[in-house]
Parts: C-alpha cells; structure tokens; sequence
C-alpha cells in the first residue's frame, strides 16, 4: 500500500514537473517573442526613395518640453584625439530638388549679427508621439502621421536614463500602463546622446551625435528656436536634412540638425520662429525606421562657410564632444521661456 502511495506521489511530482517546464517554456517564448516584437517595431523599414522640397504654410509646433532627467556626466581630462574632429564628409549633389544643391551656397555666416534673427525661447520638435508601447503590428506602427487618429497620441515622454536603459525583455513580458509608457519612451528616444543603436544603450556608449526621434512619416517638425536656415541638402548620411544657425547674445553660436527629412519646407537664407514648421520626418539617407535626427552643434574655430555636422569616427569622451556639440534636450532646457 505504501509503496503505492509513494508511486502515485512520483507521479503527481513529475505530471507538476512536466506542467511547471510547459509553462516557464511557454513564458519564456512569451517575454522573448515580446521583446521580439518592440526591437522589428524599432528596427523595421519603410524606405522612400525620393524626397522633394516644396513651400508650406508655417506651422507651429506646441511649446511641449519633456523632462530631462540626465546625471551630468563628470568631467574626463582626457587629450584630445583626431576623432573628436567634426567630419568633412561632402554632400551628395541633390537628386530631390535643384533648390536643395543651390540652397548649399548660401551662408548665414556673413550676415551682420544686428540684423540676424533671435532666439527668443526653444520649444521641442514635435508636439505629440505615438504611443509606441501599445501598439502590437506592423500595420498599426507603420501608418503615416496623417493616417493615426488623436487617440494614438501621447504626450512627449520625460528623458530618463534610468528608465530608457531598462532591458526591453523585462518591460515586454508585462505590459503594465507603465511598462507601455517606458516603451513608448525607449522607442521614441530609440537612439540617446552618444549612444550605442540598441533600445537598451545609454549614454556614451557609441558615436552618434545628437538623438534620434522615432515618429511616422510625415509628422511635422518645428525649428527648436529662432534663428536662419543656413542649408537644406542631402547626403548619404542624414539623408535630406536642414541645418539652422542661431546666434545668443552670451553664449554665442549654435547650429540646429534635423535630419533624414521627408520633406522640406524652409529654403537657405529664411528666417525661422520657434516651433515654425522645418519639414516632415521620412527615411532618408542612413536610416533603418521613419525617425527624426536631430542634433545641435557649436561653431568651430574655423567654421566652413556651410556648417558640416558633428560626426566623430571614434566615441569621444563627455569633453571631448562639449567641444563641438550639445545635447539637444538639454539645449531646449537651458534656454525655454
């Protein structure tokens, strides 16, 4: 009798077993099948072949400002290395727009400074995003902006690297309204300051300067301030971008990227407000998802007379870049109204 009892317990053990393997199997293909889904949700392309410039009536973007919770990063007396030098990469001739490769010649540089457009404040790009986290197929995120209702929208997420370095698989196996809020930040923020092309990678962690903004194509973009667009071109690598200088009466002079532009609807020489509408977002140049490039860069010593975007080939170290460039949300935090 006992020993039958002691095999009916075996039994019962292994039947627990077996059950307990299908169900860690099953949540483990889950939460890797959800991480799956949110890293093609980043990595999925929509290529356009062609951009063209047109004019546009001015739109303007809301003062919208996420939080910015960045740990300043100390500073590294390092020497300087030929790295941190800005690339003197040239610009493709433009195949989009005649005005795109006559815009080139156009400075703003030798304009008198008592004549050039203010700052006046900064705003944030854009006014609203996608509300990434909760969508699930690819025909949900591939839907260009004029095609998503206002109840696809979310307010533009806060910049916490706390939060945007959390490991997607711990965030997609639960999808709580904060997990699909932290998601919709990683995706939005898909690329961080210096970071590394992975939805986990924090700051300094690779080469890329500036931020990268994931939205749908066509979704409007503002200037981040006032100021004068210096450039609208094209190359391989921003693809079709515009370049906006501005000048602050103390802290001297800035230049404003936007890049892999659908389309743009400022010319060289135009006077921009802040929140005026710049262009669309698209996929040109080096892009593997519809997302906005957007960087700001200071004036070199020996300034070319069309700004060439800050593009070291090694990662710099947090001085070395502060030399050339500076960090976008931070930039429309220090000089917001």
């Amino acid at each position: 009798m006992h020993t039958k009892n002691r095999v009916r317990a075996f039994c019962k053990e292994q039947r627990s077993a077996i059950v307990l393997g299908l169900v860690g199997g099953l949540l483990g293909c889950a939460l890797q099948n959800g991480s799956a889904h949110f890293t093609a949700h980043f990595q999925q392309r929509v290529p356009r072949e062609n951009s063209v410039i047109i004019s546009k009536q001015i739109h303007v973007v809301a003062e919208a400002t996420p939080d910015l919770i960045i740990p300043i990063p100390p500073p590294q007396p390092e020497p300087m290395h030929p790295a941190a030098s800005p690339s003197m990469e040239p610009s493709s001739s433009s195949s989009t727009s005649p005005d795109a490769s006559s815009s080139s010649s156009s400075s703003a540089l030798s304009e008198s400074t008592d004549t050039f457009p203010a700052m006046q404040f900064t705003v944030h790009p854009i006014d609203r995003v996608p509300n990434w986290g909760a969508m699930r197929t690819p025909e949900q995120w591939n839907r260009p902006y004029n095609r998503m209702s206002d109840d696809d929208f979310v307010p533009i997420p806060r910049y916490d690297l706390l939060e945007l370095t959390t490991p997607l698989t711990s965030l997609a196996g639960n999808l709580t309204s904060e997990n699909i809020r932290i998601i919709t930040a990683k995706l939005y923020y898909s690329t961080r300051f210096f970071g590394a092309y992975d939805l986990d990678s924090g700051e300094f962690t690779g080469t890329h300067a500036g931020i990268d903004l994931k939205l749908p194509i066509g979704t409007p973009v503002g200037a981040l301030t006032g100021g004068r667009v210096q450039a609208v071109r094209t190359d391989d690598r921003l693809g079709l971008h515009v370049i906006i200088e501005h000048h602050h009466p103390t802290d001297g002079t800035f230049f404003s990227v936007y890049g892999h532009l659908d389309v743009a609807s400022v010319r060289a020489g135009q006077d921009v407000t802040p929140g005026q509408m710049i262009g669309t977002v698209g996929t040109t140049g080096q892009t593997t998802a519809p997302h906005l490039h957007l960087q700001i860069d200071r004036l070199a010593d020996a300034e070319p007379s069309i700004h060439v975007p800050y593009h070291p080939s090694a990662q710099p170290s947090a001085l070395e870049a502060a030399r050339f460039t500076v960090h976008p949300l931070r930039f429309i935090q220090t000089y917001r109204r």
